[in-house]
């Protein structure tokens, strides 16, 4: 496990780290890692699903309708070529 400190930290974040620290009940290093797994999108509820669908987009009815028709043909099978 390793550390991290932050030097500098611009006023205006820390009034807003203090407020969150009263507000939430958590301590620093919880809001900061909570912080962190967001901006790297690595929230650990986020199903695989989600994560899949978030990088891939969602295919909308349309195109599901549009992809299905234009499957169609793949699902007949020519009995000639089985013979």
């Amino acid at each position: 496990m390793s550390a991290l400190s932050v030097r500098s930290l611009p006023k205006k974040v820390e009034q807003a780290l203090a407020k969150e620290l009263k507000k939430s009940g958590k301590t620093k290093s919880q809001i900061v890692i909570q912080a962190l797994e967001q901006f790297f999108h690595l929230d650990p509820k986020e199903t695989r699903r989600k994560k899949i669908r978030r990088f891939f987009g969602k295919m909308s009815e349309e195109d599901f309708t549009a992809l299905q028709k234009a499957n169609k043909d793949f699902e007949n099978i020519d009995q000639s070529l089985w013979k």
